[in-house]
């Protein structure tokens, strides 16, 4: 009896998921028929959702990529602006989304009004399919991240994802600390700096954050 109650309770609850499942399509497929603007932005922020995994890390070099070369939303100034502002800023690094849809709202159509739609729409379409998934499937969790087949599929997205958190690395250190082709040694400096201290010396990231944040503004204000 209580294997069988265990299984029952493993088993994803279907009226849940039909009950969640409008709370996402439904504003969705309105913000598609929109068009414009609207429709890319809720369309490629859907997109990245569903085929990306891994974490922001992992995430980030997707949207980067197709926000900067294939949409032309920001600059990749701009991109790299905005990761530097998640990183050390209070939340999760995800919420460059939500900055690179707001830059696209403002950039794009202009004005504040359009920025602020840009970065709801961005926003609502990157969490809200993964608010789906996990309440609906939130009990098979613990089964199958240990069943064979899907271990060890789990197993080859984890190792894939380090390779794409490695293109976020590259991304970044080609446009902070090689802008306009020439090399900038305050930040590879800095950049060396920080990853002795955390890697050699176990310096907190927080501590590390802060202080090339503070070279860095000392820097502007003597330039």
């Amino acid at each position: 009896m209580e294997t069988t109650t265990t299984r029952c309770d493993l088993r994803p609850d279907r009226r849940r998921f039909v009950k969640t499942l409008p709370i996402w399509l439904v504003p969705l497929s309105l913000l598609l028929l929109v068009g414009g603007l609207v429709a890319e932005l809720a369309g490629f922020f859907t997109l990245a959702a569903l085929v990306t995994f891994g974490g922001a890390y992992a995430v980030l070099p997707f949207v980067a990529d197709a926000a900067v070369n294939r949409f032309g939303w920001l600059s990749a100034d701009d991109m790299v602006a905005g990761l530097a502002l998640g990183e050390s800023t209070p939340g999760p690094l995800i919420m460059v989304n939500t900055f690179v849809g707001f830059l696209a709202g403002y950039n794009v159509e202009g004005g504040l009004a359009w920025g602020l739609a840009g970065a709801t729409i961005a926003t609502f379409c990157t969490f809200a399919p993964s608010f789906v998934f996990i309440v609906t499937g939130a009990p098979l969790i613990d089964r199958i991240r240990t069943t064979g087949a899907f271990a060890a599929s789990l197993n080859g997205i984890t190792i894939a994802a380090v390779g794409v958190i490695a293109a976020l690395g590259v991304f970044v250190a080609r446009h902070a600390a090689f802008a306009d082709g020439q090399p900038d040694w305050l930040v590879i400096v800095a950049a060396i700096a920080a990853f002795v201290a955390v890697v050699g010396f176990k310096v907190g990231v927080v501590s590390v954050v802060v202080s090339c944040a503070t070279v860095g503004l000392a820097a502007s204000a003597f330039n």
